[in-house]
């Protein structure tokens, strides 16, 4: 994509990536699975990982993107059985579904999500967002490059940043990181 948004904007593309494979994930599945979302980019089924993305970008101006790349991977017939986050497929999941229709129904609403955004910001996208989120308002382990954090998952900040509440009752806004453990 080329973006004409502001790069601190525009990486608000992750949740609509994210928000459109869970709605695409919930689509095949039954109607017993839970279809989830864990900050900052992945799609849970039960529990389990079945689905990430990699924003990759560049920008030749200070504040403004030339262009985004979104890699979306979800597993739809197979899964690693060897990674630090259980992991699943739709397939074991109970949805008989193929890649294509996946792909379709993915492509589906993240145009959707997209043009919703567009017209009315992020606003919409961070509720439905956190209408699926995991962890929110209880307590979570958040691991950055060079240390991990404790403390209560207390919202999505207006651009995408996980509001952590420490033991102390301070604020920090995370901005890239891993969530492991969900209390």
């Amino acid at each position: 994509m080329r973006p004409a948004e502001p790069a601190q904007t525009a990486t608000q593309i992750g949740f609509i990536v994210s928000l459109a494979g869970a709605e695409a994930a919930r689509g095949a599945l039954p109607e017993d699975r839970v279809v989830a979302l864990k900050w900052p980019n992945d799609v849970l089924v039960s529990g389990r990982k079945v689905a990430g993305i990699l924003l990759e970008s560049q920008s030749s101006a200070p504040g403004r993107l030339d262009w985004l790349v979104a890699g979306f991977g979800l597993n739809v017939a197979s899964h690693p059985d060897t990674v630090e986050y259980p992991a699943s497929d739709l397939r074991t999941e109970g949805a008989s579904t193929t890649a294509r229709s996946m792909l379709e129904a993915y492509l589906e609403s993240f145009a959707r999500w997209r043009a919703h955004w567009r017209s009315e910001g992020f606003a919409p996208v961070r509720a439905a967002w956190t209408g699926l989120a995991v962890g929110l308002g209880r307590d979570i382990k958040v691991r950055l490059t060079d240390e991990t954090l404790e403390g209560r998952f207390r919202a999505l900040d207006n651009n995408g940043g996980l509001v952590l509440e420490l033991a102390d009752g301070s604020l920090r806004v995370i901005t890239s990181g891993q969530v492991f453990a969900i209390g």
